[in-house]
């Protein structure tokens, strides 16, 4: 699930899919994080239990073949 955000409803969750992402050769989660965040496109994610998920629902289909890239 992912967060509908502040404002009025901070506090609300809805049913989402996601990618856990994991860290490979030693690179540290908040190195691969800013990475992401930092590229063209830039790609934002949440930090959770050890893992970056990126949340699908804010994903639209034609941006799949970019994101996959």
């Amino acid at each position: 699930s992912g967060q509908v955000g502040g404002g009025s409803s901070p506090a609300r969750q809805l049913d989402s899919w996601g990618i856990a992402l994991q860290p490979q050769n030693g690179a540290s989660l908040e190195s691969l994080h800013e990475s992401l965040r930092r590229g063209r496109p830039p790609v934002v994610g949440r930090l959770e239990k050890g893992r970056l998920i990126l949340d699908l629902r804010a994903v639209f289909p034609e941006q799949d073949a970019t994101l996959l890239e």
